[in-house]
């Protein structure tokens, strides 16, 4: 079995087998278990030996219900047949329905639970006149190689919505690269950057570099000083008040501590506001340097290994102070991760970024044409 956004599965060539992981679950278990068997030997004492014999049972009893239990998701295109089902002894259907009923596999973004409870998931479905929900990972480049798995054993196609298009792959190409796709449906032409864009885009041969402008400090997230500030203050109050008598050290730590949520922002609005981002989207690989004063990074996608890129100004996680930082980007989809880039942009400089890296991925293609326009030269050279 292999590890696939936090399920355990199962892949065959026909049938795919998806579980949740139990290891949270097998420690609680084992814990439990420690501690009803410390009871059954315990001492009474003044408490009755009957009660710790009954609260050591209890214990030893949930633990084994915790660690033998296992629940999943079994597809199987053999036997036509999906179906949830759950065991601790044996195995006991829950859910099943024929997989001939479903006419393919989608992979989307929602949102479930509300206020500070919200997380987003990327539910996993078989569709058709109903739908049959396989699995709800939290990281959206696992949720979308978990749905492969399940599209290429069901050999259904797989219709991915989580980015701002929707996209239908056939279950025999699922492994194919951004550039064999666009190979076959045609090269996307050269975008026009932005009348009003702060992009600074620099043409040599098939290789264009991109410099994203810094977001500063506010737009970095220095607005959510006015959060921390308050608590910071009311710590200070405190300590040289109500707790003036306490010793000079614990004074100091008290002051220290209401302090830390000031400092966890500042620091975030530097990372977020004086990063600087510069992209260099050639045919063979995209290249994302981020630069700071202090410390620079680079990562590195092959383009054989880009599958999709989409472009969103969503949030990747829901929160209720998303309004106050930069969200959403650029994702380049590979096959194990997705990389982002571009966070805070405005919606014309995301679609430009994401037009550009199809069109020059497909710069080696020898039956792709690919515009250098001269005027693209001049109107996207470094200020």
């Amino acid at each position: 079995m292999q590890s696939v956004a936090g399920f355990r599965v199962r892949v065959e060539r026909h049938a795919v087998e998806v579980r949740p992981s139990a290891a949270l679950r097998v420690v609680c278990g084992a814990v439990a278990g420690a501690v009803g068997f410390a009871l059954l030997f315990a001492e009474g004492g003044a408490v009755p030996y009957e009660a710790f014999l009954a609260a050591g049972l209890l214990l030893v009893a949930a633990a084994t219900w915790l660690v033998l239990r296992r629940d999943g998701v079994t597809v199987d295109a053999v036997a036509d047949r999906v179906e949830t089902w759950r065991s601790v002894t044996t195995r006991r259907s829950v859910a099943s329905a024929r997989l001939s009923a479903f006419r393919e596999v989608g992979v989307g973004t929602e949102v479930r639970g509300h206020g500070k409870h919200a997380v987003r998931v990327h539910p996993i479905r078989l569709r058709g006149d109903e739908t049959f929900e396989i699995a709800a990972p939290t990281d959206a480049a696992g949720a979308r190689r978990l749905a492969e798995h399940i599209a290429r054993a069901a050999h259904l196609p797989l219709r991915e919505e989580l980015g701002d298009e929707v996209v239908v792959r056939d279950p025999a190409r699922l492994d194919w690269s951004l550039r064999e796709t666009l190979r076959e449906s045609g090269v996307p032409p050269c975008p026009t950057r932005p009348a009003d864009s702060r992009l600074e885009v620099h043409v040599a041969d098939l290789r264009h570099t991109v410099a994203l402008p810094a977001l500063g400090l506010v737009r970095g997230g220095l607005l959510l000083l006015g959060l921390a500030l308050p608590g910071c203050v009311m710590g200070i109050v405190v300590a040289t008040t109500i707790a003036g008598d306490a010793p000079a050290p614990i004074r100091a730590l008290f002051v220290a501590a209401s302090f830390a949520p000031v400092l966890f922002t500042s620091l975030l609005a530097a990372h977020r506001g004086l990063r600087r981002t510069t992209v260099e989207i050639a045919p063979k690989a995209i290249r994302i340097r981020s630069e700071w004063p202090w410390t620079a990074r680079t990562r590195v996608v092959a383009c054989d290994r880009l599958e999709g890129v989409t472009a969103s100004r969503a949030a990747e996680r829901p929160h209720a102070l998303a309004a106050l930082v930069p969200t959403g980007g650029v994702s380049l989809v590979c096959d194990a991760e997705i990389v982002r880039f571009g966070a805070g942009l405005p919606d014309a400089d995301l679609a430009y970024l994401r037009d550009l890296v199809r069109h020059v991925v497909c710069a080696d293609d020898p039956d792709a044409t690919i515009e250098l326009r001269p005027e693209l030269l001049r109107a996207h050279a470094w200020a």
